[in-house]
This record gives structure tokens, sequence and C-alpha cells, in this order.
């Protein structure tokens, strides 16, 4: 069975669209950022993250968009820091190389076995599983995720095995909102 991951970024795509650009749009969105993309980061707390409880008794995390229009945030995986683009286009968390090897998710070669679909054509990547995974305060346990080969993916993902446990995910007054 073949598993697609689409690696367009909904914000992504309407923010080129707004500006009158193709969605061709992960890698032209990353050739943008300064030092080639975001990188891991470790031991601090998001940064991009405005964490508050609501009336409701649900949780809500309320994210603004750099000036490429992207909204990214920094979620904790098994104890370390990476700075991930919500990107509800993706069907599963999706990891770089170097960030899973950061937070100690090695795949062996013959893992490789799941096809996926990005923006950059087919390919293959590795199944794993995120013990625990943090964004602001908001723990989810139990991740289905990809490991990506090296080289294919310029930033990890925040995809939708992530954001369908959440209760609501939603662009409001410009800001990505989260609620659980």
């Amino acid at each position: 069975m073949a598993i697609g991951i689409a690696v367009a970024s909904l914000a992504a795509s309407s923010f080129l669209a707004e500006h009158g650009a193709q969605p061709k749009l992960i890698q032209a969105i990353l050739d943008l950022m300064p030092h080639g993309g975001p990188q891991v980061v470790h031991d601090r707390l998001p940064s991009r993250v405005e964490n508050r409880p609501v009336a409701s008794g649900w949780e809500q995390i309320a994210i603004a968009p750099d000036r490429s229009g992207n909204y990214l945030t920094d979620v904790e995986i098994d104890g370390r820091f990476i700075h991930m683009v919500v990107d509800t286009g993706a069907t599963y968390v999706s990891l770089t190389n170097a960030d899973a090897a950061a937070v100690g998710l090695r795949p062996a070669p013959a893992d490789y076995i799941y096809k996926t679909m990005t923006a950059n054509g087919t390919g293959v990547a590795a199944k794993v599983r995120i013990d625990r995974l943090r964004i602001g305060s908001m723990e989810i346990y139990d991740v289905d995720a990809f490991v990506m080969p090296p080289g294919v993916l310029g930033t990890s993902l925040l995809g939708m095995s992530v954001l369908r446990r959440l209760g609501s995910v939603e662009i409001s007054g410009g800001q990505l909102v989260l609620r659980r």
C-alpha cells in the first residue's frame, strides 16, 4: 500500500497564490529562509507560540506566520526541540534525517519502504513512532511519523498525524490557532 505525503503547505499555498506565484512550494519557500532553513534547536522554549487557556476549558496555542507566511514552531520530541513547519498538507509528521537522528530515531536503510509524493516528486521514507511530542504544553503520545532520507526534506513538518488529534486547527486574525 502506498502512503502519500503531500508536502505542500496549505498556509504557504494561500500565501503564494495571493502574491501571484505558482505553488511549486516547499523548496521555494525554504530557499527564502536564512541559512538554508531552520535547524535543530535544543533546550529552549518555543519562540513563536503563544500559549493561553480559553474560557471553554480548551488550551489554545496561536502561532504567528514568519515573513514568508509559513507557520513555524518549536516542537519537543522526546525531550529535544526541533523547529518545524505546520503543514496541513502532510499526512504524517515528517522529519528530516538530521532532525530524526537528533532525537534518537535512526531507521536502517532497509526501513525506507514507504512510497511518498512530495512537491519534488516521488520518493521513499521510513515509518517511525514518536513516544511523546509536545507543542507548547499540549502533549501527544504515540505519534506515527516518517523519516525522510538525507537531503530530501529541508525542514521537518508537523503534519496531520498530530494535527488531527487536536480539537481544532484554524487561521484566525492572521495566526494559526491550535486548540485541544
